[in-house]
């Protein structure tokens, strides 16, 4: 192991915020070459092209506020600048020759996930000023230059690997498992708008509103878990529904019951007169497969970057189809749906549980 020293980060580079007066209004009335790097860190990060720049080196960009505050994105050498809740850090003239941007990067992404920056605590100067990272050093206690870019292609390749395997989780994840036929089992296809009629939650439950209506009953929002947005002193529906995610992670079926209302980022699959002898669970498995792949959108590296979305409208459009199990009379049958319930059940358990155990795994801090 090479011998490395433990450093305060911003004993060896400077910083430079950014500008948070570049307004889309500026970037329409200064339009140029050189590109403009918003705080995001979901998806596209450019947010417009001015004629004139901030910086024209290599350096790393650290979005100071939000849910992903403390993210590290790498900029290569080029003329760019930065909007507000951003900052951008790059080796101290006296380090430029002896430290390698590329080994920092990941150096520091390593230390700040330790520090759980968010909306509350944010990554400001205060809060990151004493975080420390270890240096490869030669002999002479000067900065390893060369034992940095080999650490640095290392950690390269282990991200790599580590994305591959994720996005192969992700996609197991959404695997539809068919449990094999008994060849005693009819089956009758149904289309889903003539069981269901889907419609989408209410605009007006917002977390003010929520606020000004405290109360007993629980709203539903965009989560694939079954957290609670808020409780409200009056519901919208009462009893037994599915309902999925209408955008972020869309598509993902959720059942609820009792009394209970939902935002516009949920929708809910209303019961028609044909939805008679029908096991709202069995149902779930069969449609959450098809929903998540007519969802559409930005879907990123093992689903954390995903942005997608199927509205009511899309799913009355697709007018997709399922399996249903039918007794000798042709009737849906019931206990038997009821029956492949609990077997797609203990199924999703086992791959949530390799989901979880997979994420866990690739979440290790490497040293």
């Amino acid at each position: 192991m090479p011998k490395t020293i433990n450093v305060v980060f911003t004993d060896i580079l400077d910083y430079k915020s950014g500008n948070s007066e570049l307004t889309k209004l500026y970037m329409s009335e200064h339009y140029g070459l050189y590109p403009v790097y918003s705080a995001k860190t979901i998806g596209e990060t450019k947010v417009g092209e001015i004629d004139s720049y901030m910086f024209d080196l290599e350096g790393l960009q650290l979005t100071t506020n939000g849910a992903n505050a403390g993210t590290w994105i790498y900029r290569e050498k080029s003329k760019f600048s930065l909007n507000g809740d951003a900052r951008l850090y790059f080796p101290k003239k006296e380090f430029q020759e002896t430290l390698d941007v590329k080994y920092l990067f990941y150096s520091l992404q390593t230390a700040f996930k330790r520090k759980n920056f968010d909306w509350t605590t944010k990554a400001t100067i205060r809060n990151t000023q004493n975080i420390k990272i270890n240096i490869p050093v030669l002999p002479d206690g000067k900065f390893d230059l060369e034992t940095q870019k080999e650490l640095a292609k290392k950690y390269q390749d282990i991200e790599q690997q580590r994305n591959i395997i994720l996005s192969k989780v992700e996609n197991f994840r959404d695997i539809k498992i068919v449990i094999g036929s008994d060849n005693t089992t009819n089956y009758k296809k149904a289309q889903i708008t003539k069981l269901f009629t889907p419609k989408g939650g209410d605009m007006k439950l917002s977390k003010p509103y929520c606020k000004e209506h405290i109360g007993m009953h629980p709203v539903f929002s965009g989560s694939t878990t079954r957290e609670i947005f808020g409780s409200i002193d009056n519901f919208k529906y009462n009893g037994e529904y599915l309902t999925w995610v209408i955008d972020g992670l869309a598509g993902y079926v959720m059942k609820l019951n009792g009394k209970f209302s939902i935002t516009c980022h949920r929708g809910i699959l209303v019961p028609t007169e044909e939805c008679k002898n029908i096991d709202l669970l069995y149902v779930k498995y069969m449609i959450e497969p098809i929903f998540r792949k007519r969802a559409r959108g930005r879907i990123g590296v093992n689903g954390k970057n995903e942005y997608t979305a199927l509205k009511p409208t899309h799913i009355m459009n697709y007018n997709d189809s399922i399996l249903i199990p039918v007794n000798e009379n042709g009737e849906y049958d019931l206990a038997k749906q009821q029956e492949l319930a609990r077997k797609y059940a203990t199924i999703q358990t086992v791959k949530e549980d390799i989901y979880n155990q997979v994420k866990s795994l690739t979440g290790i801090i490497v040293e």
